[in-house]
């Protein structure tokens, strides 16, 4: 091999290994932002479903779940009398 060709694959090759460390980085970026994505949507819902500024959809269910039980007057759809 030629001088010449020699110094051509060690840039191919030099270029070559750079461009994986930086794909390797740009991987690792894109899991911490998938991550991140993935923490603020599961405390959206959880804020939306526990602590919300009404209580939240949870809460609300339970008490009317517990107001059923205990007889209290709920509003529940009755049964009509019949024939």
């Amino acid at each position: 091999m030629s001088k010449f060709t020699s110094l051509i694959k060690a840039r191919f090759e030099s270029v070559a290994q750079g461009q994986k460390e930086k794909q390797k980085g740009a991987s690792a970026l894109e899991y911490l932002v998938l991550a991140a994505v993935i923490v603020i949507a599961i405390a959206i819902a959880a804020y939306a479903a526990f602590g919300g500024a009404d209580g939240g959809f949870f809460k609300e269910k339970f008490n009317e779940v517990k107001s059923e039980m205990s007889g209290g007057s709920g509003s529940g759809s009755g049964g009509g009398g019949g024939n």
